[in-house]
């Protein structure tokens, strides 16, 4: 596979996509002070398209359920070319991939696809948010002009989902928690001075039938559910993950489930001396 480079008109576009405008992809400054990496860091949902196409592309038979699952294990600076390897030793068998930046010990991206018997039971309640299939319709196809390479169906509609989540719900499912656990100055610094907030880990479980091009697919109704299944806290992080069930036709076709966490920035030394 070619080198990877996530530059600024890549970022531009998911971000105008998804609504992720974390300094941390946009500003050195920001990102240098926060994690010590110099220039910008790739989006972790954009740096993950390749690896979900990749796995797509294997042959998986049947029609039962995929479960694809990237843990994000170090920040992605921009300026670097990237990789993604693929570990199949058999076809329709569990496929580990990896996305790492050549001549770089660091271990990017780890995760696994494979296929899984999936108990829907736990997903029986209605969905309380219906959208518009016309609609959605035509940002999937935004997104298939925005990102040609990775167009598969479970692919598109995940970063749909993901859109929908920072647009929509992230006030109500993460950001008052962070205000509840940090302090309420939390609700004017999220994202800018002192609290540092990033993806951990993406998993999907979707129908094998989604395994087409979103070109070719077709639905006269969507709809989706969201929650939070898990929180951690420490004295100066916090971790949750969020659920979000998605059914096409009224069948439950995907869920989505994203890891996230937020930080406390430790002090610069010119920060503590002002203090």
């Amino acid at each position: 596979m070619n080198a990877l480079r996530f530059d600024s008109t890549a970022t531009a576009a998911w971000a105008a996509f998804s609504g992720d405008y974390n300094p941390i992809h946009f500003d050195p400054a920001f990102a240098r002070s926060t994690i010590g990496t110099e220039g910008t860091v790739v989006h972790g949902m954009l740096a993950m398209l390749a690896l979900k196409q990749a796995v797509s592309e294997r042959p998986w038979a049947g029609d039962g359920w995929l479960q694809w699952t990237g843990m994000l294990k170090q920040a992605m600076p921009s300026q670097l070319d990237y990789a993604v390897h693929l570990s199949a030793p058999e076809a329709d068998a569990k496929v580990r991939f990896r996305l790492h930046s050549p001549g770089d010990a660091e271990k990017r991206i780890l995760g696994n696809c494979a296929p899984v018997a999936f108990d829907t039971a736990p997903y029986r309640t209605p969905p309380r948010h219906v959208l518009d299939a016309a609609a959605v319709g035509e940002r999937l196809r935004g997104f298939a002009d925005a990102f040609p390479a990775a167009t598969t169906c479970w692919v598109a509609i995940d970063a749909l989902i993901f859109a929908e989540y920072i647009q929509r719900h992230s006030v109500d499912t993460f950001r008052e928690d962070i205000v509840r656990h940090f302090g309420a100055e939390m609700e004017t610094d999220l994202g800018k001075a002192s609290l540092l907030t990033m993806q951990t880990h993406h998993r999907c479980l979707f129908r094998t039938a989604l395994l087409q091009d979103v070109g070719h697919f077709t639905f006269d109704r969507i709809a989706y559910d969201i929650r939070k299944i898990d929180e951690i806290t420490t004295h100066d992080s916090l971790f949750a993950t969020i659920d979000i069930p998605v059914w096409l036709n009224d069948t439950l076709s995907q869920v989505v489930q994203i890891g996230l966490m937020a930080r406390k920035k430790p002090a610069l030394p010119h920060e503590e001396a002002e203090l």
